[in-house]
């Protein structure tokens, strides 16, 4: 069977079209009224006998007209029982999706939580391969000093020289070989590590395909769903074709909407008297605290110039201790230098000695020199011991330096705190301000006071055309007071933003927040949609002051 398109202008046609036919109705009905009455005044001047005749035809043209007023209220009440029905599978069917966006969000947020920990996990793996590649250029320097230097344990052993020299260069080749062998285990050890990385950043990254998984299953869970909205709001709109006039039925949801807000502005009002008694109480405790927050500045600024002497001290002593560090250390590596030096002089003396005397004071010159060596060797491992304490010293003073930073900081934010104290204190004002940020961006499809093609009444807000799942956001703060699906306007979220101000936004495809819950300006409070009947993704914005509508173009910023 051909499905026939559904559009916006057809839409309105056929509900222009069945409120003339309820407007010739209501207005035959009021001709019979009007024509009985007539005929009662003129029966005023007339005999009794031809006024009890028109009173007779009078009653039976009212209880004519009476029971074709049961005949319509009952059509009405069948139409609206079966049109009930509909919209509350709809209500459901929307809350359906409100409940997998919510899952779908929960999802992604996961999955960005995860990507963040792969990114770490990939940081550092990248600086252990780094570490890998320096182990591995440490052996081959090595290896490549001791093949450069022919230095080997056979080669020193059967080479016939001397047996000191012998043994020294045995003591080298244990040194080397020692340094190899850590070398290799610090090699094995930065590739186990390694291999435990690559494992960890493979385990999140299957986590993340398995979030993918259940995002790509509720996604489809969410389509279904939307297919079965479409069904559904296609019923709807065939059902629509049989039933009398929109305007009647518009006409009621705005007048819930009026009883409702009129309910939650007596509740407010009530609240707002409790409130009021309490006021005088929050002034003193307000003044009080601003008292403390005094005092607790003039302490923070006391301990922040505390910190900043200290700070400066530090470094002061850091500097000094690095540059006599420095000079220890140069005049150490100056004295292994030339040690060195006359070392190779000496065994040049030895080499070339002739008879047991030379050879001796050579000798002798050598274990003095070695001695020399020595002390020099532990002069410059206090000279280093010396520079890692100054690089200590500057690090404490890099952290004192820190600290008095935070003591600063933490006093301007004991400033700050204490100005608000004071605005807080000293404001009254409360509601939605001038200039007020925007709900939502977009063509607005009906204004305030315009006309609506649907019911021939007035826009009492403003129609934001807008995308589905686009963020609605508040227009100030304030106290969500209602938050549920209401006939008419779909997924409903009213915020109070005291002074008699409350903001009105229908037609969402999902609630972010529930009753009771504090709004900040500009916070994501739903998402559009096109609930409750809504032919088109669009949020209809109301602004309220009390219980009368104001044009939301007024508050809002240009």
């Amino acid at each position: 069977m051909a499905v026939v398109p559904i559009t916006r202008n057809s839409i309105r046609a056929k509900q222009i079209k069945r409120a003339s036919r309820a407007a010739v109705a209501a207005c035959a009905a009021l001709f019979l009224v009007c024509s009985a009455l007539a005929k009662v005044a003129i029966a005023q001047s007339q005999s009794l006998s031809d006024l009890s005749q028109q009173q007779k035809s009078a009653e039976r043209q009212r209880a004519e007209l009476e029971k074709r007023i049961d005949s319509i209220k009952k059509a009405i009440q069948s139409q609206e029982t079966e049109k009930k029905d509909v919209v509350d599978r709809l209500g459901q069917s929307e809350r359906n999706i409100s409940r997998i966006n919510a899952e779908l969000d929960r999802l992604q947020e996961q999955q960005d939580e995860t990507e963040h920990e792969i990114v770490l996990l990939r940081r550092q793996a990248d600086g252990q391969r780094i570490l890998l590649a320096e182990r591995q250029e440490d052996l081959g320097q090595q290896i490549y000093t001791q093949y450069t230097s022919g230095l080997s344990p056979w080669s020193a052993l059967l080479s016939g020289g001397d047996a000191q020299k012998i043994g020294r260069d045995m003591g080298y080749l244990s040194y080397v070989a020692r340094a190899r062998a850590r070398a290799v285990e610090e090699l094995n050890q930065a590739l186990l590590s390694l291999q435990k990385t690559e494992s960890e950043i493979k385990g999140r990254q299957q986590k993340i395909e398995r979030l993918a998984q259940q995002s790509l299953a509720s996604k489809n869970e969410l389509e279904k769903e939307q297919q079965k909205y479409q069904g559904e709001l296609a019923k709807i709109e065939s059902d629509l074709k049989r039933r009398r006039a929109e305007q009647g039925r518009l006409k009621g949801d705005q007048q819930r909407l009026d009883s409702l807000i009129g309910e939650l502005g007596r509740t407010i009002t009530q609240q707002r008297e409790l409130a009021q008694q309490a006021a005088i109480e929050r002034q003193r405790r307000a003044l009080a605290h601003q008292q403390q927050l005094a005092q607790e500045r003039e302490a923070q600024a006391k301990r922040a110039a505390e910190q900043a002497a200290l700070a400066q001290q530090q470094a002061e002593r850091a500097a000094a201790l690095r540059a006599q560090a420095q000079q220890k250390q140069q005049e150490a590596l100056s004295q292994q230098r030339l040690t060195e030096i006359q070392i190779r002089a000496v065994e040049n003396d030895i080499a070339r000695a002739i008879g047991p005397e030379a050879l001796d004071q050579a000798k002798r010159r050598m274990t003095a020199m070695l001695n020399q060596r020595a002390q020099s060797q532990q002069q410059l491992a206090a000279a280093r011991q010396q520079q890692e304490n100054a690089e200590i010293e500057a690090a404490k003073a890099r952290l004192a330096r820190e600290r008095a930073l935070e003591a600063q900081r933490l006093e301007a934010q004991a400033r700050e705190d204490e100005r608000k104290a004071k605005a807080l204190a000293a404001s009254t004002t409360a509601g939605i301000p001038q200039g007020a940020p925007w709900p939502l961006r977009g063509t607005i499809q009906g204004k305030f006071g315009r006309t609506r093609p649907d019911t021939g009444g007035v826009w009492r807000g403003i129609l934001i055309q807008a995308k589905a799942g686009a963020p609605v956001k508040a227009v100030a703060g304030g106290t969500v007071v209602f938050a549920d699906w209401m006939r008419g306007f779909g997924n409903l979220i009213i915020v109070d933003h005291g002074n008699d101000y409350m903001s009105v936004y229908g037609y969402n495809q999902s609630l972010s927040l529930k009753v009771g819950q504090t709004v900040r300006s500009g916070q994501t409070i739903a998402r559009a949609g096109s609930t409750g009947g809504q032919v088109e993704p669009a949020l209809y914005f109301e602004i309220r002051r009390g219980t009368q509508p104001i044009d939301p173009l007024r508050m809002l910023a240009k």
